[in-house]
């Protein structure tokens, strides 16, 4: 006597179970790429909205008549240096630094760099244009801006840097990243709940086994199908004849068994009493019908 075993003890994953995990990977791959694509998007236009702003900031500084006034003065750091604190903390950048043409700072967030030079580019300034980079200075690396000061004569008698650091940059950006991992793990959660529904009903509807287990009933019955002596014909609820074996199709003048799919039984030019019985549904045991060729002993019953 031959044991038999419930597929849930095979020791193999059911066909529903590989599909749920192979979906809950692929969701949470598409989320994990998605999230890392936005953040990446988020910090390149952070950046880009930090130089806007601090390009905006040094131009607007270098046209104020009183940054103008107070470079050409015996002492520009006194005036200048508690101008620049004021404008730090307003317009949340980390520095502002006003220098001289030649690189010497009249302001500085940290007051013994005051009258050193300026660290960074400035020959786009000193030719008359505005300009932005990014540059490692005393403060670290950071986005700024450096705009000329003309004097009235269009001669650039100073210049204004306006920056922010990356790591300023970073905490900002830090600010914004649990919002994406909130919008990841939403759609992983969807995602997850989509599957295992799909899953539930791939279980149900493949009675929990997996894809071998399938294909190797698949194989008996088809195998057990078509060696059977007697003609088997399996006729669903709409009246189609949806399976028959090849005695089936010998005996009632069907094609080979396989080629025809799903059809109604009066589009199958069987003899008219066969055609009846089929139609009917109804159950029969022996019963004798008549064909030009031959003489059909069949009986019918409901497959539930």
């Amino acid at each position: 006597m031959a044991a038999k075993t419930h597929p849930t003890m095979q020791g193999t994953f059911s066909l529903a179970s590989r599909l749920f995990m192979a979906q809950l990977l692929l969701v949470m791959l598409i989320c994990a790429a998605v999230s890392a694509s936005n953040y990446a998007t988020a910090q390149t236009q952070a950046r880009e909205a930090t130089a806007d702003r601090v390009l905006g900031i040094a131009v607007t500084l270098a046209k104020d008549p009183f940054v103008r006034d107070s470079v050409t003065a015996p002492a520009p750091s006194e005036a200048l240096q508690p101008y620049a604190r004021k404008v730090n903390a307003m317009a949340h950048v980390d520095f502002v630094t006003i220098m001289a043409p030649d690189r010497t700072r009249f302001t500085h967030p940290h007051p013994d760099e005051l009258g050193r030079p300026y660290i960074g580019s400035i020959d786009r300034a000193l030719a008359g244009h505005s300009q932005v980079e990014e540059y490692k200075g005393t403060l670290g690396p950071s986005v700024r801006a450096i705009a000329p000061v003309y004097d009235d004569g269009g001669r650039v008698i100073a210049m204004v840097a306006v920056g922010v650091t990356l790591q300023s940059l970073s905490l900002a950006q830090a600010a914004a990243l649990p919002t994406v991992l909130w919008v990841a793990l939403a759609a992983t959660i969807l995602g997850s709940l989509g599957s295992w529904l799909l899953s539930r009903y791939l279980r149900r509807v493949t009675l929990g086994y997996g894809p071998e287990e399938l294909r190797s009933l698949f194989a008996y019955y088809d195998s057990a199908l078509h060696s059977l002596r007697e003609g088997l014909v399996l006729i669903d609820d709409h009246r189609r004849l949806v399976l028959y074996n090849d005695q089936a199709a010998d005996l009632l003048g069907l094609p080979p068994a396989g080629a025809l799919k799903p059809a109604p039984v009066e589009e199958l030019g069987l003899p008219e009493t066969v055609l009846d019985l089929f139609a009917s549904g109804r159950r029969a045991t022996d019963e004798i019908h008549l064909t030009r060729e031959r003489i059909l002993v069949i009986s019918q019953q409901r497959a539930r």
